[in-house]
């Protein structure tokens, strides 16, 4: 719908800058204009209540083609924003809590592991940094928990938003660095400031993700 309020909006823009406008009275042309700004008004970041004063003349319509060109850039960058993956957000089940330790003590009732819910293990990685989203400082762990199919990833915008999900519920391979999880196991070295070792930006093949 945005795209095609976006489109609609551009063709009269380009229509009432084009040739025709010669034949247009001034009161013509800036009409043409402010309908094509009034239809980005209902969803465009930061352009809303705009009211025009002052007499019709060239000057206000080159100030509402001025306003209708900010209007696309900022629709652009919105739908940047919302479409280019930032994230990387897991919800698994591990089999054995036990399987981690958290500044080198064994995690025998998964007590000590950050960001654990019930029986549910959420993180969000930074897919560039390899950094994990609130986790607490001074808490170092490492992570080989056995979740099999037991888990659920997507890939999200910077606002957190989930844009993709894996197809497949068993561990990709980027989540076992440092050894072969075979699809079975998360293993992570996590240092105090919630940094993975060893990450890399993984090599996303996007046949394997479903759009959410």
């Amino acid at each position: 719908m945005e795209g095609e309020e976006k489109s609609t909006a551009l063709d009269a823009f380009n229509k009432a800058r084009g040739d025709g406008t010669k034949q247009d009275t001034q009161e013509e042309y800036v009409k043409r204009l402010e309908e094509s700004v009034a239809k980005f008004q209902d969803f465009a970041c930061g352009v809303s209540n705009v009211v025009w004063g002052g007499e019709l003349g060239w000057e206000r319509a080159d100030g509402l083609k001025k306003l209708l060109k900010e209007v696309v850039g900022i629709v652009q960058k919105h739908n940047k924003r919302k479409n280019e993956p930032t994230h990387l957000s897991i919800k698994v089940k591990p089999r054995y809590w036990e399987d981690a330790t958290v500044n080198g003590v064994e995690d025998e009732e998964g007590f000590l592991i950050p960001l654990r819910l019930f029986d549910i293990w959420r993180i969000v990685i930074d897919i560039k940094t390899g950094r994990i989203n609130d986790w607490p400082y001074g808490k170092k762990a490492s992570i080989h928990y056995k979740v099999c199919d037991d888990g659920e990833y997507w890939l999200t915008n910077a606002d957190l938003e989930p844009i993709f999900k894996l197809n497949d519920s068993y561990v990709p391979d980027f989540l076992s660095i440092g050894d072969n999880g075979c699809g079975d196991y998360i293993i992570l070295e996590i240092d105090e400031e919630g940094n993975i070792d060893g990450w890399r930006t993984p090599d996303v093949t996007m046949d394997e993700w479903e759009r959410v």
